[in-house]
């Protein structure tokens, strides 16, 4: 399943409604150049990134480039990982 369609079924599909996914995503000078958020903080999807707001009300946008995980809370399920990142540990 592509990225977007994943994340487009969180707003639309009534199944996905109350899931809450956690995203893993490359943030050059974070600790191991990465940084988490969940999925109820997305503002937009759009074709080739998405975007949510910050602790500080900024704005941030996210390309799908930089994603390496998508993790469903609950279950601890990997939905979704980055092919070149398919050895990656959560």
């Amino acid at each position: 399943m592509r990225l977007r369609d994943l994340l487009n079924k969180l707003r639309w599909d009534p199944k996905f409604k109350n899931k809450i996914l956690k995203i893993t995503y490359i943030h050059r000078g974070a600790p191991n150049d990465t940084q988490q958020i969940t999925t109820d903080k997305i503002n937009r999807i759009c074709s080739s990134y998405f975007t949510y707001t910050n602790s500080a009300s900024e704005e941030v946008v996210i390309p799908y480039h930089r994603i390496i995980t998508v993790i469903d809370e609950a279950t601890g399920e990997v939905l979704w990982v980055k092919r070149r990142c398919s050895s990656y540990s959560t």
